[in-house]
């Protein structure tokens, strides 16, 4: 998968979507969009890019996409700490893969429990 990730997604992040055979950068890396993008503009140029967007921020996106915009996939993460984030991003990607894959508008959502659980949007 090209994962995009949120500004509010550590650096780490990457490395560990890198680790697990993903491509993957962080919002402020792409030239168009830098630091303290809108939430629209990411997420239409994830939309256009066809990557897989990553953020902790889950009631905007979910906003966006209810408003009818189709998209290649949202994972929404946890607000922790890098240690505590780590194992539960290793164990979201290798289930969002093959959801995201079979279905169209999926957000794949992980908890600090490491729950895992899936919707689509719109």
């Amino acid at each position: 998968m090209y994962l995009l990730l949120d500004e509010c997604c550590g650096k780490a992040l990457v490395r560990v979507a890198e680790a697990a055979g993903h491509t993957a950068q962080r919002t402020v890396e792409v030239a168009v969009l830098g630091r303290q993008a809108p939430d629209l503009d990411i997420f239409e140029f994830a939309r256009r890019a066809g990557s897989v967007f990553v953020t902790v921020n889950r009631g905007d996106f979910i906003g966006l996409a209810a408003k009818g915009r189709e998209h290649p996939g949202v994972i929404l993460i946890p607000s922790l700490p890098h240690a505590q984030l780590r194992p539960l991003f290793e164990q979201v990607l290798t289930v969002a893969g093959p959801l995201i894959a079979d279905t169209p508008n999926l957000f794949v959502e992980i908890d600090a429990a490491g729950v895992v659980t899936s919707f689509q949007l719109p």
